[in-house]
């Protein structure tokens, strides 16, 4: 049986309430005896989403039960993963906070690391994302990724599983830092609120240029309704919205500026003002075309100068004459 929304999003409390006050309860199948494999994964889910929302970032992932005596012993027939946040990883010869947890243990990996083993996940998570946003989901090739990455077949496998969960993971590291940049830009109590506007344009808009593979994955993934574009805006673009939203209707409401529909300002700045960043070889076009055109569109100079013409033209636009 499918288990509610309301259901899953209960249990996620209860867990998350158990992790924070670092107080064991009792198994949720006791409370919830419907719950399934595809019940938990959306509650992970859930807190997942809650944690990143609170400012932590996506470093890794766990896959579990990979033996099949385990499996046998625990009653499942495939391996389980989890999520790595960074407030979870300890730096090589840092101390474990054990007041975080109930009941520390340590596990000895066992046999020799690999040297490949030792690459950054980061590192690994920056190619994926960039090839994701060059060919597409179905035009990537785990294979492809390892040999750019030079490392061993496997490892891609070992750290994520399929090639379905490097996309997720990938997707959490960028969008997951963009959130954490424009975290707080939007808050209506400060004062003068339209240049907060402005100022958080600018700041979006070089963002973006520093990481134009958020924008071309989502010139990929906004074409078509599925799965995976259903994840990026709900996780991600929505909660970010809601603040620039919340901004634009008190401008508006204050008569400041004229109403905007929050597609279209939307599409404007993260479609329109970042396409230089995303399509450099078509921006470089104009370079020999125009004796006025700024510095290579990748220069710094050049950046600034665009982050600063085009949050003063769209923040302008938008204002309303004094009454």
């Amino acid at each position: 049986m499918t288990l509610t929304h309301n259901v899953i999003q209960e249990a996620a409390d209860l867990l998350y309430a158990a992790q924070t006050d670092r107080a064991p309860i009792d198994p949720l199948t006791e409370r919830f005896p419907a719950l399934d494999v595809a019940g938990a994964y959306a509650m992970q889910q859930v807190n997942v989403s809650r944690r990143l929302h609170q400012g932590r970032s996506l470093v890794g992932h766990k896959v579990g039960l990979t033996s099949e005596p385990m499996q046998t012993l625990l009653g499942v027939d495939e391996p389980d993963f989890g999520y790595i946040l960074d407030d979870m990883v300890l730096g090589n010869g840092s101390a474990a906070p054990t007041a975080r947890f109930c009941a520390p243990r340590v596990e000895r990996p066992r046999g020799r690391p690999k040297a490949s083993d030792s690459m950054p996940i980061e590192e690994i998570l920056d190619k994926a994302l960039t090839m994701f946003a060059t060919v597409g989901y179905d035009g990537m090739s785990l294979r492809t990724l390892n040999r750019q990455l030079g490392v061993s077949h496997n490892l891609i496998y070992q750290r994520f599983g399929t090639k379905d969960e490097l996309w997720r993971a990938a997707v959490d590291f960028g969008f997951g830092r963009l959130m954490r940049h424009m975290q707080g830009l939007f808050d209506p109590t400060l004062s003068e609120p339209l240049e907060q506007l402005r100022v958080a344009v600018h700041r979006f808009i070089v963002f973006s240029a520093d990481h134009p593979e958020l924008v071309a994955l989502m010139n990929i993934e906004g074409r078509q309704d599925t799965d995976r574009l259903t994840y990026i805006y709900d996780t991600y673009i929505e909660p970010i919205l809601k603040d620039v939203a919340r901004l634009l209707a008190h401008l508006a409401d204050e008569g400041v500026i004229r109403p905007i529909p929050l597609r279209t300002f939307h599409f404007l700045l993260a479609h329109g003002a970042t396409a230089p960043h995303a399509l450099v070889p078509l921006a470089t076009k104009f370079d020999a075309t125009s004796p006025s055109e700024p510095a290579p569109p990748s220069e710094p100079a050049a950046i600034e100068e665009h982050a600063r013409l085009v949050s003063t033209l769209l923040v302008e636009g938008l204002r309303l004459p004094p009454r």
